[in-house]
């Protein structure tokens, strides 16, 4: 629980700071925040694809378990 407290304040003092701006970043700035979300975004779609791959694998894996047991009865 602690760190999920840790992260809903980290997140609303993110968005606070973000809803405080009256002048939102532009130029240079903008397309590094830019290629720094995008960077952002395809580690998290990376580690999806692996979650993904290791869920495929635990079923897998589970579905055999429930056939050789049930071939033993």
């Amino acid at each position: 629980m602690a760190t999920e407290t840790r992260i809903i304040t980290a997140t609303r003092a993110a968005i606070g700071m973000v809803a405080d701006t009256d002048d939102p970043p532009r130029g240079e700035e903008k397309e590094r925040l830019c290629e720094r979300l995008d960077s952002y975004r395809k580690v998290t779609d990376a580690r999806c694809e692996k979650l993904r791959a290791q869920l495929m694998a635990a079923e897998d894996f589970a579905a055999t378990l429930r056939r050789r047991l049930g071939d033993g009865n």
